[in-house]
């Protein structure tokens, strides 16, 4: 059984701040290159010889189900064309932190107002309850529930942050990638930045997963491949949980 963690690629969807302002929607557009239902049926009614169709697509690389690869906070980084797919396939642990609470944050003031964070304690008590150890190698995915928010503009503000600590935790014990159902793993700017963590430590992680509810087990196989950009710093993956 093969569950499908991606969202749709669409016009519109939810993207980070790069194009579209604070906490804005960065512009995505899927686009026909022509009317293809008035040009399909008069190929088919021996117009045209010819029947095709093909679209083009303009995007943030941050947005909609991705990975950020080590480049997108460090000019000495890896482009996620450099990175060993290795990384992107795997053993993964889904661990349920449904319970805290997600950030209130004022984007006008640049101030959190209150919320939970996810720390090593917080990671370590998930893992007890779903009866798992992290393993080196394994993956990480994390379901907060933002997901239920997607694709209103009330996802951008609903993301439980994490504490670098937390990251560093994952990295110590060999995790090679982690992942969550929200837009961001962090607050910018002025509170902890795991993204600039990736400066220090070789650390990878995806935004924007789906359907991590349906996943039936703690332990299962996780694939989710980049797109080979040639300089590209983040690419849309295609992320799949693997049961069977």
């Amino acid at each position: 059984m093969i569950i499908d963690l991606t969202h749709p690629i669409e016009t519109g969807m939810p993207a980070w701040v790069e194009m579209g302002g604070a906490f804005g929607l960065a512009k995505t557009i899927v686009s026909d290159w022509e009317d293809y239902e008035t040009s399909a049926y008069l190929r088919t009614h021996g117009r045209e010889e010819e029947l095709f169709r093909t679209c083009f697509v303009v995007m943030s690389d941050n947005g909609g189900t991705h990975v950020d690869a080590t480049y997108h906070f460090n000019p000495l980084g890896e482009r996620i064309a450099e990175v060993d797919l290795e990384r992107f396939y795997g053993e993964a642990v889904l661990l349920d932190l449904t319970h805290l609470a997600p950030i209130k944050y004022n984007p006008y003031e640049k101030k959190i107002l209150e919320t939970d964070w996810i720390t090593p304690e917080v990671i370590e008590e998930a893992l007890g309850q779903a009866g798992e150890e992290l393993r080196p190698d394994d993956i990480v995915l994390m379901r907060t529930g933002a997901e239920r928010h997607w694709p209103r503009k009330e996802y951008h503000f609903n993301f439980v942050p994490f504490r670098v600590e937390a990251v560093d935790w994952m990295i110590d014990r060999g995790v090679k990638l982690f992942g969550m159902d929200q837009i961001t793993v962090d607050v910018i700017p002025g509170y902890d930045l795991p993204h600039l963590n990736m400066r220090k430590r070789y650390s990878m992680h995806m935004e924007n997963l789906r359907n991590l509810g349906q996943i039936s087990r703690s332990r299962f196989r996780f694939a989710g491949f980049p797109l080979k950009w040639a300089d590209g710093p983040c690419s849309p993956i295609r992320a799949m949980a693997i049961l069977d």
